[in-house]
């Protein structure tokens, strides 16, 4: 049996054809008893010839081994009414367990000031702001409490984990500590100070829908593969790359499946959304912004520190215009 997410992803895939034929393409749409399955299919392209919707409509009852002219769908995860009409809840892992040994600095990166505050209270704020985060577990080590807002830390909805020896084992131990009522859960590093309200708020939507959602940007610069690390082996295309960076949102039953999966085979990833890809589940790509940098040597706190006030400035130009 084909997953819901796979069966939405066959059927989203398969149609290219935009036609507005209103009248029939709503009679097709409410044949569909569980209208959510239908914005779940097509969450922001609606327009398609009538032959090529019911010929979608026909694979999916296929593939779910449904009778002609069922209506069953509301089994699948992506239809059932979780949420009760409200927006997806969400628990945010925030990763503060690195080192920074690249920084050069008698403490973590996270810890570090940026523009007179905590680089980690700027992520950690602004998860609070977020009216769907309902939990942010803090994965750091806790003798480092003392560099964080008193304030912020007594949140009710904070909580901590400890890291562990490599970041898919900080998530982990992150994933624990998520409530088992939550929709979603978003993974962010904390060396990502910069990040958009915005941004998180794509990604959150984006994931309540494929199920599996991660930030990211177009490579602006050219990729060459080597073998042997001083010979060009190849040039990659770099119309088909991108940069990903965090957040990364995951409703939480695929994580676990895919913590599952890597841990049986033994297998080290480097970001979350790769565990997902294991299970063979789409993740879809939301855009993101350049500006989203990871705070990893001392000239990236120097560029940190200039996107920010540049990000004042523009904010005080736009107060006195209006």
């Amino acid at each position: 049996m084909y997953s819901s997410s796979s069966i939405a992803f066959l059927w989203r895939s398969t149609v290219s054809v935009k036609q507005k034929e209103y009248p029939l393409f709503k009679s097709v749409r409410h044949s569909c008893a569980n209208h959510r399955f239908w914005k779940f299919c097509y969450p922001r392209r609606p327009f398609h010839s009538t032959s090529e919707l019911l010929g979608r409509l026909s694979t999916v009852r296929y593939y779910l081994k449904l009778p002609s002219g069922s209506n069953k769908f509301d089994k699948l995860s992506c239809c059932s009414n979780n949420n009760n009409g409200r927006e997806s809840s969400c628990s945010v892992i925030l990763l503060a367990g690195g080192s920074g040994k690249r920084m050069n600095s008698n403490i973590p990166k996270q810890y570090l000031l940026l523009h007179g505050k905590p680089v980690l209270e700027y992520s950690l704020e602004l998860f609070l702001s977020v009216k769907q985060v309902f939990q942010v577990i803090i994965v750091m080590d806790l003798h480092y409490k003392v560099f964080l807002c008193p304030h912020l830390i007594q949140d009710p909805r904070v909580e901590f984990a400890c890291p562990g020896k490599e970041r898919q084992d900080s998530v982990y131990n992150g994933l624990q500590k998520v409530k088992n009522n939550v929709d979603l859960v978003c993974i962010h590093d904390a060396a990502r100070p910069l990040v958009s309200k915005e941004t998180i708020e794509k990604c959150f939507s984006d994931a309540a829908v494929y199920g599996a959602a991660v930030v990211g940007v177009p490579s602006k610069s050219t990729i060459k593969e080597s073998v042997d690390g001083s010979f060009v082996y190849r040039t990659l295309d770099r119309t088909r790359l991108w940069e990903i960076q965090t957040p990364q949102v995951i409703r939480p039953e695929l994580l676990r499946r895919g913590f599952v999966r890597v841990n049986d085979e033994n297998v080290t990833v480097t970001d979350d959304v790769s565990i997902v890809e294991k299970l063979g589940e789409p993740v879809k790509l939301t855009l993101g912004e350049y500006s989203n940098i990871k705070l990893t040597t001392e000239e990236d706190l120097k560029v940190a520190e200039y996107i920010l006030l540049s990000r004042k400035t523009e904010t005080v130009e736009t107060a006195v215009n209006s």
